[in-house]
């Protein structure tokens, strides 16, 4: 599922881009807010896959606003966002598109809009995979101490019990005492998917995937890995728009 963030301070328009993004999956965790201060917050502590920004968020503001655009400017400045999708809201015309051109944007759009145009290109910007990926580190401790795991070396991660069993490039680590839904949500990066419940796996090291039968192998891991029934489809799928 995707991250989108909405930054309006208008609330028609907020409402009308919620709504969009919820019918393109209702699955989308979706940000909305006015205030620039919680927008740095929210893109600070998750990874955003979309945003939709306003360029004027204070629009009684002597001699022109145009705080919406120096927020996607400091955004493009972060290394993960430095390809992500943003769409721009506005209606001053001339001043958005040299913005749109000058931090590439991913589209703009002239305020009052058509709903199926922009439903549209939020589906287009959300099936867009960014090819650079940051290398985080995730910690956990082991017997005491304080070990660390670059998220790039991790290859796949299953759930037993109440731990997690790690796979990595530098061999097998075990987590004590989280969960699955914790460590994705930790790990916070596009390149891992659910094939399962219980299992997590970077699609970086996926070599084939026998639909059919359903499994998927893994370079570095000798044994298929059986997808779920329930989470094959939207493994599949993500993994269909990774390739686009």
């Amino acid at each position: 599922m995707k991250k989108v963030l909405i930054v309006t301070n208008n609330q028609n328009t907020r409402q009308k881009l919620e709504n969009i993004v919820r019918e393109q999956n209702p699955g989308n965790t979706i940000y909305i807010t006015n205030d620039l201060e919680k927008a740095y917050e929210i893109i600070s502590v998750t990874t955003i896959h979309l945003f939709l920004i306003d360029i004027m968020l204070q629009p009684r503001q002597r001699g022109g606003d145009v705080s919406g655009a120096f927020f996607i400017q400091n955004v493009r400045r972060i290394a993960r966002y430095q390809f992500t999708p943003v769409i721009v809201f506005s209606t001053l015309v001339d001043q958005a598109l040299n913005m749109y051109a000058r931090l590439h944007c991913y589209a703009y759009v002239e305020k009052p809009f058509d709903a199926a145009y922009v439903k549209k290109l939020v589906a287009e910007a959300l099936c867009f995979y960014p090819g650079v990926i940051e290398n985080r580190q995730i910690f956990f401790r082991k017997e005491g101490t304080l070990e660390a795991v670059f998220i790039n070396d991790i290859i796949m991660a299953e759930g037993k019990d109440r731990d997690i069993i790690l796979e990595t490039t530098k061999g097998r680590q075990k987590i004590l005492y989280r969960s699955c839904r914790t460590l994705f949500e930790e790990l916070d990066s596009p390149q891992f998917l659910f094939c399962s419940r219980s299992i997590i796996v970077n699609r970086n090291y996926v070599e084939k995937i026998d639909a059919v039968n359903g499994y998927l192998y893994l370079r570095g891991i000798k044994h298929a890995v059986l997808m779920g029934k329930q989470k094959k489809y939207d493994f599949l799928r993500e993994i269909k728009r990774g390739l686009l």
